[in-house]
C-alpha cells in the first residue's frame, strides 16, 4: 500500500509539502515582540536606519520574505512559508550530514525528531531569520564536510557561508571551523574559495550599502555593535553572571531545544525526558566508538564547541534560548547514533519506543505551538487601545518609570515629559513617534544655559 514512499523523490516531496502546509496551519496573525515587528515592518519598509530590522539588516533574508509576500500578501504567511522551506532544508541536510537514507527507519527517525522539535517549530512560525539561518549552515557544513571532494561543492559552499552573514550574522561561527577546515586542506584554489566567499558577501552588501548610504551604514554599525556588546546585547559585559549563564544555555538546550522535563513544565516531559537520556548515552558510547574513523565527527563536534562559546559569552542566553538552535544538529546526531544501535539489537524494541516517544513529543509541540497561536499580553493591550474609544491613561508604577528615566539619562536620552500631554489613543505609530522624540542631549546647549545662569 505505501510502497511508493520507497521512490526517494515521491518521499521527499510529500515531507517538503508537510513541512509546509504544517507550518501554515500554525502562522502567526499578531506581533509577539519587538524583534517581530522590526521584520514586520521591514518586508513594507526595509530601513535600517528607522530599526527595520536592526543592524546587520538580514538583507539576504528580508529580500526572500518580501518576494514570497509579493505572491501571498501576508505576513504571517509569508515568514510560515520560509519557516516550513527551512524545516525540510534541515531535514534534507542533517539526513545527508549523518548520512542516514531519509525513506529509511532511520530516516523516519531523524525527520520526526526534527519535524516535531518545540523550539524548531515554534521559530518556524516566527517574523524571524534564525531558522533559516540554521538551514543555510545545515548545507554549508554537508557541502563542506561530506562532499569535500567536490570542487564545486566546496565553492559552493564558500559561497552560501558570505550569503550566511547577509541572512543570520551571529551564526557564522559554527561554520568557521568547517571553512578553515577546507581551506587548511588546500585541495582546491584557495583564492577561488575566497573569491566564492567574497562574492556571496558582495551580492547583498553592495545593494545594502546603495539602499541606506555608505557613511550612514558605518555609523549604524559602529553604534549598534558597541551597543550589542556592551549596552544591551545581553553579552556577557552586561550581563556577567557566569554560572546563570551556563545554566539557562542547558536549561535551553534540554528544555526548550529538546523538551525535556524543567520545573513548571507539563509532566508530560518526564517521559521523553528518560528516553532522551537513554538514547544520549548510547548515542555517546557510539559517536566516541566512530570518531576515530570519521573525522567529520570531530569537525561537527569542534564546530559545535565554538558556536557555544560564542554564545555565552557574546549572546543574550539568559533571556533568548533561540540562540542555541545551530547547537540542536549534534544533539540531532548523538539521538540518531542511539536510535541507529537500537534498531540493530531489537528493531521491535526501538520502533515501539520511537511511537511513544513521538507521541509525546507532539503532544507538548501541539501544545506549545497552540498557545504560541493566541495573542500575547502586550498585543491584547495593542488592540484594546486601537479599538476602543475615549482618553486613555496608562499608567506604571513610580519605581519602573524613575527606573527607566534613569536608565535614558545614563544613556544619554532625556525623557519625554508625558505629564504634560494627553494621549487621546495610542496605536502603535504613536508609540513608535514617542521613540523618536527621545533625542540625545546637546552638550553645547547645555554649557549656554549654564553660562547665562
Amino acid at each position: 500500500m505505501l510502497e511508493f514512499l520507497a521512490n526517494k523523490k515521491i518521499y521527499y516531496f510529500l515531507v517538503f509539502l508537510l513541512c509546509i502546509i504544517s507550518r501554515l496551519a500554525t502562522s502567526v496573525y499578531y506581533i509577539e515582540d519587538i524583534d517581530s515587528l522590526r521584520f514586520a515592518l521591514s518586508i513594507y519598509e526595509y530601513d535600517l536606519a528607522k530599526i527595520q530590522p536592526h543592524f546587520p539588516g538580514y538583507p539576504v533574508f528580508c529580500f526572500i520574505v518580501k518576494g514570497i509576500y509579493f505572491f501571498t500578501n501576508s505576513l504571517s504567511q509569508s515568514f510560515s512559508i520560509i519557516g516550513g522551506f527551512s524545516v525540510f532544508i534541515i531535514i534534507l541536510y542533517c539526513s545527508k550530514i549523518f548520512s542516514t537514507t531519509l525513506n529509511s527507519s532511520l530516516g523516519i527517525f531523524l525527520s520526526s525528531i526534527i519535524f516535531f522539535n518545540p523550539l524548531i517549530w515554534l521559530m518556524s512560525n516566527r517574523y524571524m531569520p534564525d531558522l533559516f539561518g540554521l538551514a543555510i549552515a545545515c548545507m554549508i557544513i554537508c557541502l563542506l564536510i561530506r562532499y569535500d571532494n567536490s570542487e564545486s561543492s566546496a565553492y559552493t559552499g564558500f559561497f552560501l557561508s558570505g550569503l550566511l552573514i547577509g541572512i543570520r550574522l551571529s551564526y557564522f561561527p559554527i561554520v568557521f571551523f568547517v571553512l578553515a577546515n577546507s581551506i587548511f586542506q588546500k585541495k582546491f584554489s584557495i583564492k577561488y574559495l575566497v573569491l566564492c566567499f567574497v562574492l556571496g558577501i558582495v551580492i547583498w552588501l553592495m545593494p545594502l550599502m546603495y539602499m541606506t548610504g555608505i557613511d550612514e551604514l558605518f555609523l549604524i554599525a559602529k553604534v549598534h555593535t558597541v551597543g550589542h556588546f556592551y549596552d544591551y546585547g545581553g553579552s556577557i559585559v552586561t550581563d556577567g553572571n557566569l554560572f546563570l549563564r551556563f545554566t539557562k544555555i542547558f536549561e535551553s538546550i534540554w528544555s526548550d531545544g529538546l523538551g525535556g522535563y524543567w520545573q513548571g513544565r507539563s509532566l508530560n516531559t518526564i517521559i521523553i525526558s528518560f528516553q532522551i537520556i537513554s538514547l544520549i548515552i548510547i548515542g555517546l558510547r557510539e559517536m566516541i566508538k566512530n570518531i576515530r574513523f570519521e573525522k567529520s565527527l570531530l569537525i561537527i563536534l569542534i564546530s559545535t564547541f565554538i558556536y557555544i562559546v560564542w554564545i555565552y559569552f557574546s549572546q543574550n542566553v539568559i533571556y533568548k534560548s533561540r540562540h542555541i538552535l545551530p547547537v540542536l544538529p549534534f544533539i540531532f546526531l548523538i539521538l540518531n547514533f542511539g536510535y541507529e544501535y537500537l534498531l540493530s539489537k531489537n528493531r521491535r524494541f526501538a520502533r515501539v519506543s520511537f511511537v511513544i516517544f513521538l507521541l509525546f513529543l507532539s503532544q507538548i509541540t501541539f501544545k506549545l505551538t497552540n498557545q504560541h497561536m493566541s495573542e500575547t499580553a502586550i498585543s491584547k493591550v495593542k488592540n484594546y487601545i486601537e479599538k476602543s474609544t475615549g482618553n486613555k491613561t496608562i499608567i506604571r508604577p513610580k519605581a519602573q518609570y524613575e527606573a527607566n528615566k534613569k536608565h535614558f539619562e545614563l544613556r544619554g536620552f532625556a525623557p519625554v515629559n508625558a505629564e504634560k500631554k494627553e494621549i487621546k489613543k495610542a496605536t502603535v505609530k504613536d508609540i513608535s513617534d514617542k521613540i523618536v522624540q527621545l533625542k540625545p542631549k546637546r552638550k553645547k546647549n547645555a554649557k549656554k544655559t549654564k553660562k547665562k545662569n
